[in-house]
């Protein structure tokens, strides 16, 4: 499915600012979304898009990022929910957080990508009440 889209590329270098931002993200849809087909455009409604700093991001900043390097230490509690399907940041990466966040919760979601507070909400939404409500103990 991702390389049919990749194919469209000639078309989405016809587009600019939220357009183009859009149709590319929608782009990698396969990578993001449990169901690789999602139409996420939505997400993009009203945003305003700076395509200097949305390059600057993609192409320099998060290109090489490691979100565990240097490693840190965390001081409070941490809730992190991650999809199974998510392919842009793998739950399988989080493990050296483990070691790093003192009290650090993980949450995985069988029927979610990179976003199961839009994928799963109803499931997400608990198992953050839940979390704080111990918190709360």
């Amino acid at each position: 499915l991702q390389e049919q889209n990749w194919g469209k590329v000639k078309e989405l270098d016809r587009l600019t600012g939220q357009e183009e931002a859009s149709a590319r993200y929608n782009n990698m849809s396969p990578q993001y979304w449990y169901n690789p087909t999602y139409d996420a455009g939505w997400l993009w409604d009203g945003m305003t898009v700076h395509s200097e700093v949305t390059q600057h991001l993609f192409s320099k900043v998060f290109l090489n990022y490691n979100m565990f390097q240097p490693a840190v230490t965390i001081p409070v509690p941490v809730f992190v929910g991650l999809g199974k399907y998510d392919y842009v940041i793998p739950y399988t990466l989080w493990e050296p957080a483990y070691e790093s966040i003192p009290d650090f919760t993980i949450k995985y979601f069988e029927k979610s990508g990179h976003t199961p507070q839009l994928e799963e909400p109803d499931k997400f939404n608990q198992a953050l009440r839940d979390w704080l409500s111990a918190l709360s103990k």
